[in-house]
This record gives structure tokens, sequence and C-alpha cells, in this order.
């Protein structure tokens, strides 16, 4: 089989396969910085939140989507599935010239320009001639499908480019981590630190994949391609011959001291670190992990913030999942301004 493009949404069922990514040493790396999987990661990161119910940032860039547009990135992230064809990794040359625009532009030209049976091939080859419903139901017309994707990415890079151009300074910081962590030989364990459910293994790295394979990187490149921060998503492709490409969410910056000490100060502390961890939209009892405290603690320190305004409770499914609202993006703002 061939494997195509692997999109993973961090908020999918526990219940999961895996994908293990074994990691040789010296692993050669390179870092990109390149917009388009963060575009195809905002489209699906938004069609799920809006299929659940959820009112995100993510579902509200994509509110001006046609409905054509919706179904054919709803098709990248069906229920239990993460296979998608390969057309939809970026095709990366190295070129550090090119601005996000000219690049994005490319990556849109070369998806236009994929005929029928090109995409068709494709297809059967990522699925090794047994497509899944949801991509069956495209065969008869799939340039139709990509024509629509392609589409709602274009007019979500219009929204999302002065978001990706204030987020340069992230990247810039991950592509150092990553250097680091190279000549160090702890390159498993931070990526697995920068998956948003990853984990190291003695050999390599894995996170949760419903279509989760073995991955053995051998010779190959290591291309990373850090995400617009806050998506809780990553995009794989670990089947090309010369390189394997992972993207994943770059992280924020560590809080400043003095500010982070002003808004406990104003907040308390837990209150503080409820807010600043619901920017990713954490479920309930991934709060009480990540802060070490019990669920009944963490319940009262979010009912707080959601009578101040600050954050808001939706259930999905049997997760309640918290996120910050925009008087509390505009505090944290604030507090993480020079000088405060």
């Amino acid at each position: 089989m061939t494997w195509g493009v692997v999109i993973v949404c961090s908020d999918a069922p526990v219940r999961l396969r895996s994908t293990h990514v074994t990691l040789d040493q010296p692993v050669p790396v390179r870092v990109v910085e390149d917009p388009f999987a963060s575009v195809l990661g905002l489209a699906c990161a938004g069609v799920r939140d809006r299929a659940a119910g959820r009112r995100t940032a993510f579902a509200d860039a994509c509110a001006g989507l046609r409905p054509e547009s919706l179904l054919a990135a709803g098709r990248v992230v069906a229920p239990g599935a993460s296979l998608s064809p390969d057309c939809l990794t970026p095709e990366l040359d190295g070129d550090p010239a090119p601005s996000a625009h000219r690049r994005m532009r490319e990556h849109l030209d070369r998806l236009r320009s994929v005929s029928d049976g090109e995409l068709g091939d494709d297809l059967d080859r990522t699925f090794d001639g047994r497509l899944p419903a949801h991509w069956e139901a495209i065969r008869p017309a799939p340039r139709r499908w990509l024509r629509d994707l392609t589409d709602g990415l274009e007019l979500l890079w219009t929204a999302l480019a002065p978001e990706w151009h204030r987020q340069r300074g992230l990247r810039e910081d991950e592509a150092h981590r990553i250097g680091r962590a190279a000549v160090t030989g702890s390159l498993a364990e931070e990526l697995a630190d920068a998956h948003p459910r990853g984990r190291a293994t003695p050999s390599g790295f894995e996170y949760p994949d419903p279509d989760g394979v073995h991955s053995r990187i051998g010779t190959r490149t290591l291309v990373l391609n850090p995400l617009l921060a806050g998506l809780r998503l990553t995009v794989a492709n670990l089947d090309r011959p010369d390189d394997l490409y992972l993207a994943y969410p770059a992280r924020r910056p560590t809080p400043d001291p003095v500010a982070g000490s002003q808004l406990d100060a104003l907040l308390t502390g837990p209150r503080a670190a409820v807010l600043r961890l619901a920017q990713d939209g954490p479920g309930m009892s991934q709060l009480a992990r990540s802060m070490h405290l019990t669920p009944a603690s963490v319940t009262h320190h979010v009912d707080w913030l959601q009578r101040s305004g600050l954050v808001v409770r939706r259930r999905d499914g049997r997760t309640v999942q918290v996120t910050v609202t925009a008087r509390g993006r505009r505090l944290l703002d604030l507090y993480s301004a020079p000088g405060c």
C-alpha cells in the first residue's frame, strides 16, 4: 500500500491505534516554513468543530465557506479515519526564497491542475483499491471534490495570512528548538512533547491514529513543518521515498514570569493556569491531568472563570471542552504585553 497524507485531530476518540515513528541516529532534519498544512488544518479543525456544535475560532473561520467546500473538507476528517489522497501533501522544494503568498499560490495551482485520472489513481494507490465509503462517493468525479476543497482553502488563506505572519517568531523558535534537540539526541522527546497527544518510546515516538502504521525513517530526511499555534492536529506523510513529513502545532512561548505573576495575582494561580490552557480547548479531564488537580477542583475554577465571561464550556459527547472567550483572550494579551 502507498500511504497518502494522514491528518489526525487530537479530539478524536481515545480508542485508537497508534502510529509509531522509529528515528534512526543520526537523523537528518529539515524545518520548513510553509503555510499550506496550516490552512488545510484550519479547514479540518473548523469542519470538525462545526459538526460537533462547537463555537470556536476555527469554526467561525469556516463560516463563509460554500457548503461544497465544507463537505469536501469533511471527507478529510471523517470520523474514525485519518488517511487522505497523497496530493494533499505539500510539495516542498527547499527553496526558502518564495513568500508565503507565493508558496500558497503554487500549492493551489498544483491542486487545480490535477486531472480526474490522476486523482483517481492517487486514491487507488492510497487505499490499495479499497476505498472507504466517504472516498468511494467521489469516484465518479474526483476532481470536483478537489476543486471544492481548493476553493475553500484559497478563501481561508485570505483570512489566515495575517495571523500566519504574526506567528513567524513562534515558528523560528520551533526551528531553534528542533535544531538543539537534533544535536543533543533528544529529538524523539521533543517531537512527542510537541504533538498534542504524542509520547516518546525507546525507539522514537508515537501518537494515536485510527489508520496507525509503523514507519522507520531509515536514511530519509525528517521534514518538520510547524503549524499555526493553537491547532490541535497533525498532518503527516510517512511513506515518501526521500523524506518523512510531519506538521504539528508550533508551541506558544513560556509566559513572561513578571506578567504571569501579575495575572496569577489577579485571578489566583490555578485560575490563571486554566485560562492559559483553555487557549487550546482542552477537555475537563485533560485540564485535571495537566494541572495535577482533582476534577472537583478544576470544576470549581472553571465555574468561576465562566461566570466572569473568560471561558465557556461545551459538551461534545462524553467530553466537556473548555475554550477561552474573546474577553479571556484580551485579558491574556494584556498580561503578556511587554511591561505588564
